[in-house]
């Protein structure tokens, strides 16, 4: 059966709820299951919601050895407990940490998500795996998932033969510009899409767009920090709309960055980080001050599916500052966070409303 968006649903409007990056790695909960009280609030915002999307970045899993990379992290198979808790439904794998431990951690962190009822998109047992299509339905909607990396260190990409994450491959070159000849030695960096991996993913969304009612489509992608976009997102993220994506939920770069409205759809580039409990034990000075520099701010997006598309997206902002755990942002945490969205938003042609303690997006109110 065909699902287009223009005509199956039911008249019943449905929620979703989506974060940025997860780095759960201690017991929130208790064995009261109770959480810290400012994280509570944001679990029973995300618990109303039908279904919750995140990008979770730590293997659950005591096997493995440590990739050859920079940092390389992991926690125990019982914290996926917490990230049901959370209300997590379903979760993107397709980032540079989940093979930190190699294929068994990978494996070891499926298992656990499945047994804690947590779907997870984005990485495999082979390429196909990782590209694989999740649906989840509600109220009678078919509502898809796919998820991809951009950030790809040695081994993480999935092939035919071999376990990882639905990658995306980037070129990086160096643009000389006139004025910068005098200084050859620091050229800008340029960095664009390979054109074959591209029509692959935009292939598989044009595909999965026939057999859902609504697509969501997470990309691991950007640099570290700071506010400008790496020049390949704009036109990978609108490409994917254009294929058929519905919403583009961009992570990674641990910073909340702009949002556009393209064709009628939104692309999220940057969500922040939404819990922060990166291990640190054993980590030298330098990592130390990196950690340091990741923001604490971040957002929930939550989106209103109505009888033929989107019919509302707001945003409700979060800080981790202190705990780890988000939690709804007030006073000058609010308007820090909100200026940012709004000031990197406008060059992406994107006027955000800031009212009654939240942002909303402005979507067009039409169907597909």
């Amino acid at each position: 059966m065909t699902h287009n968006g223009s005509g199956g649903f039911a008249d019943q409007t449905i929620s979703l709820a989506l974060v940025g990056d997860v780095f759960i790695s201690r017991d929130n909960f208790g064995l009261d299951g109770a959480a810290d009280e400012g994280f509570r609030g944001v679990v029973d915002l995300l618990t109303s919601a039908d279904i919750v999307f995140a990008n979770f970045e730590i293997p659950l899993s005591e096997r493995g050895y440590p990739a050859d990379k920079y940092i390389t992290i992991r926690t125990s198979p019982d914290r996926a407990r917490d990230v049901k808790r959370m209300g997590l439904d379903v979760v993107s794998l397709a980032n540079n940490h989940i093979m930190d431990y190699g294929p068994e951690a990978l494996f070891d962190t499926m298992a656990a998500l499945n047994r804690a009822g947590v779907e997870h998109v984005g990485a495999g047992e082979t390429l196909d795996d990782a590209r694989q299509l999740r649906v989840r339905e509600v109220a009678g909607r078919r509502i898809g998932f796919l998820a991809w990396s951009t950030i790809l260190p040695p081994g993480a990409p999935a092939t035919h033969i071999r376990p990882g994450v639905a990658p995306i491959a980037i070129h990086t070159g160096y643009e000389v510009l006139v004025r910068l000849l005098e200084a050859p030695s620091a050229p800008p960096v340029i960095t664009w899409v390979d054109p074959m991996a591209q029509e692959r993913a935009v292939e598989q969304v044009a595909r999965a767009r026939q057999a859902v009612d609504y697509l969501v489509v997470s990309v691991h992608w950007g640099a570290d920090f700071g506010d400008d976009l790496a020049d390949y997102e704009r036109p990978l993220g609108r490409s994917l709309i254009r294929a058929g994506a519905d919403l583009v939920i961009g992570n990674h770069p641990h910073v909340v960055r702009g949002i556009e409205v393209y064709q009628g759809k939104p692309i999220l580039y940057g969500t922040g980080l939404f819990v922060e409990q990166v291990p640190r034990e054993g980590s030298s000075e330098e990592i130390l001050a990196l950690y340091d520099k990741l923001s604490p701010d971040s957002y929930v997006a939550l989106l209103d599916l109505g009888p033929a598309a989107a019919s509302r997206l707001r945003l409700v902002l979060t800080s981790n500052e202190g705990t780890g755990l988000p939690r709804v942002a007030q006073g000058e945490v609010f308007e820090r966070i909100a200026n940012r969205l709004v000031r990197l938003s406008a060059p992406l042609g994107t006027e955000l409303v800031v009212d009654g303690g939240g942002i909303t997006v402005p979507l067009p109110q039409t169907g597909r």
